[in-house]
């Protein structure tokens, strides 16, 4: 009952404030604009009301079904005893941080047990105190980030005032949890080579992780790159990130923001983690803890250039003899951080504290492009002066004097010319320079506050913003470029931990998080109508922008022709909010633990195509496309287009519960058992703008005569169909089970299980997010002139009111919808021993097995529903199925494209539903996985001058995960046989059978205080403060798959692969740089016949180059210039000996170059100085 008081008085008096400000926090939609309109504006149904919000964590907090989302905090735990191994009750602990001097008290309970939950990672303090007993004191404990330690204190009789010290360090050894990981302390991510000084990718030091991004985006704006691995045999973006235990994901399960590491106070990667408070990953975690303030007034400044002079050249451009590019790099920031302090009005030493940082990314890349472009003459319809002569298509013969008559010619297309750059060459020839000037900046707030000494609560702070720019050659708003992509972030994480007796605690956490990643155009805002089109199409127009026009057959030459307008702009904003809280319970040796973690992951979406117009022209009738141009003369072999696009607005709901139980059996064992409980709804969209799933068994509206058609999309929301894409388990439960035993005080072995409910894989396009009939196409019409294009305006999307009829003729994209819920079992089990000199060693076996897996993965591959059957082709030859036969939809309307002519190939009829062409699958189940390895790695914290992690990882990795991305390993496009998915198992392309791994850093023993040379003056100056750190990677190359450059499997499959032939060698012999125009064996391949498959595994028994064998060596030097401040001087060589890693792009048997190798991935010897001041 008292305790049942004490926590009532506790939350009447904490509610009102700490809900309060939770309402203020929703309101926090007046972010820094962003370079253009946002899709709409941040509308007040986005965020949950704050009633909602307070009803769930009131109901998270005391719910026993309820769960939290991962923690960054560690704990302590132990026993009190007296020499005779006797239990002490009611003996006081007090765990002091000792850089904030903030302290938290607990008592033991009737079986001498004590814990502290939630402890923030840091250096502390831990006092026990019993009257009649001398009190003991140890320091130095450091609680690292998600670390359980197990702390026995045993007291000696005597007087209270009488103080036992104990020193040592904790050892790396985890005696009080299964969890397997590695944490990456400050010192490891100051003083490890980081070419993009990104936490998330250090991560490939550590054993079970495989990276399969592209190597070189690595910056803090990489956000897709850094979000590509793998852990333990987990998919990619699978993993979840948090930041002070808040999630940072977003709705395609990427890190919204990369912090920078002056922001990071230490990055644990969890490839195991057994406490039922772990869910939504199917990999690990990426748990970060941001840094904080101490007592202490602390703050760095720093900078980064790469001179050109030093910069090595890319093998390829050495090979090809082009000379390094020049790309002047400079990255910048700094940081501080404290106790707050107001004059005369507030000093919060021991209280609270702030920590600011900033970092700014410059690089330059200057370009140099040749077009071919028209004269200004040329540019008029007068080709006087031309070598060439232009004919009028009307009468086959040449303009008189080679110049269009003035009303023959086209106002738009007159209009376009004049936006052509000058020729500044001889003849037709224009060279340009551009600036590709990157830009990013972020910057990072923290405040830790102590309310009182059973209340504390801290908020991260982080924004960030980049530019990545395109091209601009002809410095007008017609530049034919691609995109601009502009990237605006906001996180925000609210931490509060409520103590409410001696020993129980609760914790409230709020997260909300948004990201800006949107392509635009220098075109954009151009006034289409200015140009002189018709307003029939100007009308419809729903995104203004230069139109992009296709230029192909300019009689001047056809190297590099110029064309006109930049690429497709969009706009993609993702946001969640998360809330989450805990409730810890001490009771005898149990510590137990219940919460809740509710999220909503949301996603804004519109692709704007080319929606003022994408005319294509060559020179067919004239001679020459410039005259057609003129002319207004389209050319109608390829389609002319303009897009209209509906925004979407999808979202997703996510609540979990869980409860967790450490279980102290002695001071030798420790077993954790844990029940999660997950609920996750299919994705939804605000409007039921999209489509949730195909109806294979509907009666089609379409009439055929002689024809039995089914078939159809289902659209959300009609005739009471579901809302939302997938039917949500709702018996998603993930068991946790582990030990930990301690064979001595040098020996532990341990193990543990559990299952875990993988996040979906989302691709937000039209088709990828199965929104079909929410955006429309409109083709000019045959005949049609460029002036008025479209003479009865475009065609506006039809929604869901063709129902059945959608895409009648042509292909269908949909998202499954029957898919089951993907999950991964993990287990695990190692020994842990320490050796002499604070080294760590773990022998480790890491398995885990997916199921239900997106067979699609994030490459969003598809399987075509629409595939002929197996019993079809068993029933016709090739010959037969492409035969042409009498075609039943012709000369019906509503067949779409399929009654365009009198005869149509058999195979077409013979399709499940013949009234589609393909009917594409996103998103499709049916994944499965099988990972097995086994580890050894040893860790030394730094002491003596010296700290490494070294591990070396054998795996073996099966699957059929077909769309898997990995940027070394080509990939498939899709399914082979639709009717044989798990004919895809074997090999997977993350396999990496070998993989070693070495880091550390080693303080030269020279100067003062070391071994040689010691001496304080001039001589310390010049050979003291030296230190050099070292990455060295190296691995196994990943398997390769090979396809057939045609598909003649008449099936309609996505691909066909080719044979193999018997007795010959699949790869060539020799080094691989002897290799670079023929890796792969061509004559260990035959084209595989009409009507088959190919009988070419998916993945093959040979692997392409290794994607890791390189250093990254850095070399330090620490002056003292005052007693507070500190300079460093850094000169780091990222792949130290310039070894290049090389890239197997074309794996497309049939294709010239099939095999060769074509590109270097990694990044040539860069060469990077860095000065930095520290205080």
């Amino acid at each position: 009952m008292l305790a049942e008081k004490y926590f009532a008085d506790k939350i009447s008096g904490f509610t009102r404030f700490l809900f309060r400000r939770i309402s203020t926090l929703l309101g926090i939609t007046k972010l820094k604009p962003t370079p253009r309109p946002s899709i709409r504006p941040i509308r007040a149904a986005d965020y949950p009301p704050a009633r909602q919000i307070l009803g769930v964590l009131l109901a998270l907090g005391f719910a026993v079904i309820s769960t939290q989302a991962q923690s960054f905090q560690g704990g302590l735990r132990g026993a009190i005893k007296d020499k005779e191994n006797n239990v002490l009750l009611g003996a006081t602990l007090t765990l002091t941080n000792q850089e904030t001097n903030v302290s938290r008290t607990t008592v033991t309970n009737e079986a001498g047990e004590y814990v502290f939950e939630r402890v923030d990672p840091g250096k502390y303090k831990l006092s026990a105190n019993l009257n009649g007993f001398k009190k003991a004191d140890r320091t130095d404990v450091l609680v690292e980030t998600q670390q359980q330690i197990a702390l026995d204190f045993t007291l000696e009789v005597g007087n209270v005032v009488e103080t036992v010290v104990i020193t040592g360090d904790v050892p790396l050894m985890e005696t009080s949890t299964a969890s397997t990981g590695t944490v990456l302390g400050k010192q490891v991510l100051d003083d490890l080579p980081n070419s993009g000084r990104n936490p998330f990718m250090l991560s490939a030091v550590t054993p079970n992780v495989i990276p399969a991004g592209n190597p070189t985006f690595n910056r803090q704006q990489d956000q897709s790159g850094s979000s590509q691995i793998s852990l333990a045999g987990g998919p990619v973006r699978g993993n979840n990130y948090i930041i002070d235990g808040v999630p940072i994901t977003d709705l395609v399960n990427r890190a919204v923001i990369i912090p920078s590491l002056e922001a990071v106070q230490e990055v644990k990667v969890q490839v195991n983690t057994y406490d039922a408070e772990a869910g939504r990953t199917g990999g690990g975690f990426f748990n970060t803890l941001a840094r904080s303030g101490n007592n202490d007034l602390h703050g760095s400044l720093f900078g980064f250039v790469r001179p050109s002079a030093l910069q090595a050249n890319n093998f390829f451009n050495n090979r090809n003899g082009i000379a390094k590019p020049n790309a002047p790099y400079k990255l910048y920031g700094g940081s501080v951080g404290g106790p707050v302090k107001l004059p005369w009005l507030y000093n919060g030493r021991d209280r609270t504290f702030f920590w600011a940082a900033f970092e700014g990314y410059r690089m330059d890349t200057f370009l140099s492009e040749s077009f071919n472009v028209p004269t200004a003459l040329e540019r008029k319809g007068d080709f006087s002066q031309s070598a060439f002569t232009v004919l009028d298509p009307t009468t086959g013969q040449p303009f008189p004097n080679k110049i269009i008559p003035e009303n023959r010619r086209d106002i738009v297309g007159y209009n376009l010319a004049q936006y052509f750059p000058l020729p500044n060459g001889s003849g037709n020839k224009y060279t340009a320079t551009s600036t590709l000037s990157d830009r990013a900046d972020q910057q990072t707030l923290k405040f830790d506050h102590e309310v009182t000494k059973s209340f504390k609560t801290s908020a991260f702070y982080a924004h960030y913003g980049s530019r990545e720019p395109e091209a601009d050659y002809y410095k007008n708003i017609a530049n034919p470029g691609g995109t601009l992509l502009f990237r605006n972030v906001h996180a925000l994480a609210w931490n509060n931990l409520v103590t409410l007796n001696s020993t129980t605690l609760l914790s409230l956490r709020y997260g909300y998080n948004t990201f800006n990643d949107s392509p635009i155009t220098v075109s954009d805002g151009f006034d289409v109508a200015s140009l002189g089109f018709a307003q029939s199409f100007t009308k419809d127009i729903i995104w203004k922008k230069f139109p992009r026009i296709s230029i192909a057959g300019a009689a001047y030459g056809s190297a590099s022709q110029a064309a006109l307008g930049s690429g497709a702009p969009a706009e993609r904003r993702y946001y969640s909010h998360n809330a989450m809280a805990s409730l810890s319970k001490l009771m005898g040796r149990h510590s137990v633990k219940f919460g809740a973690d509710y999220r909503r992951l949301n996603a804004d979406f519109v692709a704007y195509g080319q929606a003022s117009g994408q005319f294509f022209f060559n020179n067919s009738g004239t001679g020459d496309a410039i005259a057609n141009l003129i002319l207004g003369r389209l050319d109608f072999s390829n389609n002319s287009t303009a897009q209209i696009a509906k925004p979407l607005a999808a979202f997703v709901n996510y609540y979990a519960g869980y409860v967790h139980d450490d279980y102290r059996v002695s001071s030798k064992l420790t077993v954790n058992v844990g029940l999660r409980y997950e609920y996750e709804q299919g994705i939804q969209e605000a409007n039921n703008q999209l489509t949730v799933g195909f109806d294979r068994n509907a009666t089609s509206p379409l009439v055929v005569p002689g024809m039995t058609l089914k078939g159809g999309l289902i659209y959300a929301g009609v005739n009471g169909a579901p809302t939302q894409q997938a039917t949500p388990v709702k018996t998603k439960f993930g068991p946790r089970i582990g030990f930990a035993y301690s064979l001595n005080d040098k020996t532990t072995i341990r193990g543990g299980y559990g299952i875990f409910w993988a996040p979906q894989v989302f691709t937000f396009s039209v088709t990828g997010l199965g929104a079909l009939g929410f955006s429309s196409v409109t083709t000019v019409a045959s005949g049609a002139t460029l002036s008025n294009p479209f003479p009865n305006g475009l065609t506006q999307p039809s929604g869901s009111s063709r129902g059945l009829l959608t895409n009648v003729g042509s292909v269908v994209d949909f998202v499954d919808s029957d898919r089951q819920a993907p999950y991964v079992q993990q287990y695990s089990l190692d020994i842990q021993r320490e050796l002499p000199g604070g080294i760590t060693t773990t022998l480790s076996y890491v398995g885990s097995r997916g199921t239900s897996l997106n067979i699609g993965s994030i490459n969003d591959s598809t399987v075509n529903l629409n595939q002929l059957t197996p019993q079809v082709l068993s029933q016709y030859t090739a010959a037969q199925l492409s035969e042409r036969v009498a075609n039943p939809f012709f000369g019906i309307a509503a067949a779409g494209s399929l009654a365009s002519s009198s005869t149509i190939e058999r195979r077409q009829l013979l399709r499940p539903f013949p009234q589609f062409t393909d009917i594409l699958m996103h998103g499709a189940g049916g994944g499965n996985s099988f990972y097995n390895s086994v580890t050894i790695k040893a860790q030394k914290r730094m002491s003596r001058g010296m700290s490494f992690l070294t591990s070396y990882t054998f795996s073996k990795m099966l699957d059929n995960v077909f769309g898997q991305a990995n940027y070394y390993a080509s990939g498939v496009g899709g399914a082979l046989n639709t009717y044989n998915l798990a004919g895809e198992y074997g090999l997977s392309s993350f396999d990496t059978p070998h993989r070693f791994n070495i880091s550390g850093s080693y303080e030269l023993p020279f100067g003062k205080g070391k071994k040689f040379l010691n001496d304080s003056g001039l001589l310390d100056r010049v050979v003291g403060g030296w230190q050099i750190n070292a990455i060295g990677i190296f691995q196994s190359g990943f398997p390769i798959t090979v396809v057939q450059s045609t598909n003649n499997t008449l099936a309609y499959s996505r691909l066909q692969r080719p044979n193999l032939v018997a007795g010959v060698d699949l790869a060539t012999s020799g080094s691989i740089s002897s290799r670079i125009d023929g890796y792969i064996n061509p004559a260990a391949f035959s084209t595989a016949a009409a009507g088959t498959f190919g009988n070419a595994p998916r993945t093959l028994g040979i692997r392409g180059p290794a994607p890791q064998k390189t250093w990254d060596i850095g070399l330090t030097k620490d002056v003292s210039i005052f007693e507070t401040l500190k300079g460093q001087f850094r000169l780091e060589a990222i792949n130290a000996f310039n070894t290049p890693v090389f890239r197997l792009t074309n794996t497309t048997f049939g294709s010239s170059t099939f095999g060769k190798i074509t590109s270097q991935a990694n990044f040539a010897r860069v060469m990077q100085i860095s000065l930095r001041l520290m205080w």
